[in-house]
């Protein structure tokens, strides 16, 4: 036999020796240690498998070099498996640290900038009592209510105050007072009855539903109402 044939030998009995284990082992922790304890078992099973059927008689000192070579090969290809579980473990944990870190300046922001917040209203809260003369809970009221009036009559909140008057202070008129109305039952939680239409309307009308959309230009008119007598009427309602 020739050098050449050799190899080619060699290079086929190899071939369906790796076969034979790919068939059989699986790169496992176990499947290693298992193979190890049984390395020479696997090559007389190898050697006997080879001559079943081929009727080739196998040096056992060449399919033990492939067994070994596999089992070099398990041990690196865990060992890198390993590697990469403990690197993904470390990635993990670290952005977990930093997640938390993020979150817990997160939350010292939030928390800094309600309290900001909490003061800032308080202390709001505590001039306008002082400059209106009113109490606590109205004081409360005024705050959401002006900023209420200012959004629904597109005026800026400085010029909302206690005695401002609907029309002619913030150039208002009755449909506005409408949309006004409707915003302040929501954020009150109150009905405020039909009835109340006509106390706060300079202009006669006709009599329609309070919440009638179709008032024409018409019948825009003028509300004769100050922003001090919207707050005790809902002080009166919330407080009831």
């Amino acid at each position: 036999m020739t050098e050449v044939d050799k190899g080619y030998e060699l290079k086929v009995l190899k071939m369906v020796a790796n076969q034979y284990l790919d068939e059989t082992i699986s790169a496992t922790e176990e499947s290693l240690k298992a193979l190890e304890a049984n390395c020479d078992q696997v090559v007389w099973e190898l050697a006997t498998r080879i001559y079943s059927q081929s009727g080739h008689k196998v040096e056992l000192g060449i399919l033990r070099d492939v067994v070994n070579s596999r089992i070099e090969a398990m041990k690196y290809q865990l060992a890198e498996e390993k590697e990469r579980m403990a690197e993904q473990a470390r990635r993990v944990a670290e952005e977990k640290v930093a997640e938390e870190e993020r979150m817990t300046e997160e939350g010292q922001r939030v928390a800094e900038e309600k309290a900001a917040e909490e003061a800032s209203l308080h202390d709001e809260i505590t001039r306008i009592m002082r400059e209106f003369l009113i109490e606590e809970s109205q004081a409360k009221i005024f705050v959401k209510l002006r900023k209420i009036v200012s959004e629904q009559l597109e005026v800026d909140e400085n010029e909302v105050n206690l005695d401002s008057h609907i029309s002619k202070d913030l150039r208002g008129d009755t449909l506005d007072f409408v949309e006004l109305t409707m915003a302040l039952e929501e954020e009150f939680n109150i009905e405020i009855p039909d009835d109340l239409w006509p106390v706060f309307y300079e202009k006669p009308r006709k009599p329609r539903s309070f919440f009638n959309s179709s008032i024409d230009d018409s019948d825009r008119g003028s509300v004769d109402c100050t922003i001090r007598e919207l707050l005790l009427f809902i002080h009166k309602k919330v407080s009831s």
